[in-house]
Parts: structure tokens; sequence; C-alpha cells
């Protein structure tokens, strides 16, 4: 018989093997599209460093789970369950940032002064009255309403998408972590409670 309850074992090695494969997938994305990133960073487009040190922490984190459970060994636990604090921490700082990155874009959206400050420089009023001809010219229709409202309503899905994943990681790393922490608890009660015997003989 094993050390730790059966139903909790076999949770926290399907709970890895899913997150394994999640991060296998990655992996295989970013080698498919590494063309395309080379492609990118050649003309100043961003790196794919850091979405390669997250698929390879998560596909590394989740076999290092997978062994654990499997094994019952109190250290790998107690690795695993440190990797799980360090990743719930970093992606409740990362989910904070973007909860106020998302502010502060909301507030420079509606601010005006930007623009303002623009507008003072010569070159840039020249090409604005070029560009509008001193209402000589135009279409015969405008818009009603500027495209802000379409730009923040998109940017705001996108920093709501971000919002999701990081504080989504940080609740599924503080499952693994009660878990493991919980696993490491039934294997040192199992110790503790010395070696079983058969009772036959009394």
């Amino acid at each position: 018989m094993g050390k730790v309850n059966q139903c909790l074992k076999r949770l926290f090695i399907a709970f890895n093997s899913m997150f394994a494969i999640f991060g296998g997938l990655m992996v295989y994305g970013l080698i498919k599209s590494s063309a395309y990133s080379h492609q990118m960073s050649a003309v100043g487009g961003p790196s794919v460093g850091w979405a390669w040190a997250f698929a390879l922490g998560v596909l590394g984190i989740s076999c290092l789970g997978v062994f654990a459970g499997h094994s019952e060994k109190p250290l790998a636990l107690k690795i695993f369950a440190g990797f799980m604090g360090v990743g719930m921490i970093v992606m409740m700082i990362f989910g904070i940032i973007s909860a106020v990155e998302k502010e502060q874009m909301k507030t420079s959206l509606q601010d005006t002064k930007v623009v303002k400050d623009i507008l003072q420089i010569p070159e840039m009023r020249e090409v604005l009255n070029h560009l509008q001809k001193e209402g000589t010219a135009g279409p015969n229709q405008i818009y009603a309403e500027t495209c802000s409202k379409f730009i923040f309503a998109l940017l705001d899905m996108v920093f709501n998408m971000a919002l999701g994943l990081f504080f989504g990681f940080a609740v599924v790393a503080l499952l693994g972590l009660l878990i493991s922490l919980l696993m490491v608890h039934q294997v040192n009660r199992h110790d503790d409670a010395g070696a079983s015997f058969n009772m036959k003989g009394y």
C-alpha cells in the first residue's frame, strides 16, 4: 500500500501530466515558429526568450511533479512545492502589474495632454494643416465619434486576457502547492507510524 491517498496521488499525477502536455505543445509551437521569430527579431520585433523560459519551466516543473507524485519521495515533493510557491508569487506580481498598467493605459487614452504637447511642435502643426487642407477638401461624410472607444475596448480585452492568464496560473500554482504539501504530510505521517506487520501470528 502506498504512503499517499491513491485518489489524491492520481489527481496530482493527472494535474501535472496535463500541464506537461501543455508545456510540450508550447515548446513544439515555439520550435515551429522559430523561423518567424528570427525574422521578427531582425526587424526589431519582440524576442521570444521569455516564451521559451515559460514553456520549458512549465514542462520541467510538470515532469518533476509527475516524478514526485509517482515516487512519493518527500524531497521531490518539497522541491515541487517550492517551485509552486515561487510560481504563484511571480504570477501574482505579473497580474498586479498588468492591472496597474491597464488603469494607466485607460487614463492616458482619455488624457489630451499628450496630443497638446505634440501639437506644440511647429513641424507637426504644419503636417496637420497640410493633411486637413484648412477644411477645403475631405470626405462627404465623417464618423460621429472617434475610434478611441474601439481601440480602448480592444486593449481592454487584451489586458483582461492577461489578467485572467496570470491570476489563473496563480490559482493553479496555489492548488499544486497545497496538494504537494498535503502529500508530504501524508508521507511523513506514514514514515513516523513505523513498518506494518502481519497480525495472523497473534
